[in-house]
């Protein structure tokens, strides 16, 4: 079963969002006052024509730096579409991340990519449910699909642009993107 990995995962984010005392952020851990991110867009997706993955790359808001993440084909495709603001006819896997955390009221303060270990890119989707501060561990494809949906501010932890960021060169071949200015400070315009 292909999708049976990411509904369990759905599954759990809900349980943590409607019950979620482990997932809390602890009481002087307030993810919002971390100064080492730095705020950045989906600048695009691209393919990398010697693995054929896809490829999203993330830039500065404010600045020149760019950090590509080797991504899913399911998640490109999910990040492109939102991108392009194309309705699938059926939700996918974040559409329907979308819908829960809405359902069970609950906002997407912001998207972070944390770290980079062994080769992996990390993330946390960090929300608020009723006044309660939820941190959630994703990986940066899914986090970042569920942040577009939702208008999410996205952020990148300063030294993994040193890690694995690009300056001004580029990277694959173009397959989807546009800057999706909608995305940077969590506007939707």
């Amino acid at each position: 079963m292909a999708h049976g990995p990411s509904l369990l995962l759905l599954l759990a984010f809900a349980a943590c969002l409607a019950c979620g005392d482990d997932a809390r952020l602890a009481p002087g851990d307030d993810a919002e006052h971390e100064t080492d991110v730095v705020a950045v867009r989906v600048a695009g997706l691209a393919l990398d024509p010697e693995a054929d993955a896809p490829i999203v790359i993330l830039a500065e808001a404010e600045g020149e730096r760019r950090l590509p993440i080797w991504i899913g084909a399911a998640e490109a495709r999910s990040i492109a579409s939102e991108l392009e603001e194309h309705t699938p006819i059926r939700p996918n896997t974040h559409d329907l991340a979308q819908r829960l955390i809405e359902g069970l009221d609950g906002t997407v303060r912001r998207i972070v990519v944390t770290d980079l270990r062994e080769g992996i890119y990390y993330a946390r989707i960090d929300l608020d449910q009723g006044g309660r501060q939820v941190s959630i561990d994703a990986r940066p494809s899914d986090a970042i699909a569920i942040g577009l949906r939702l208008g999410a501010p996205l952020f990148v932890r300063d030294g993994l642009f040193e890690s694995g960021g690009l300056g001004n060169e580029g990277i694959g071949r173009p397959i989807r993107g546009r800057a999706s200015e909608r995305q940077v400070e969590g506007r939707r315009l």
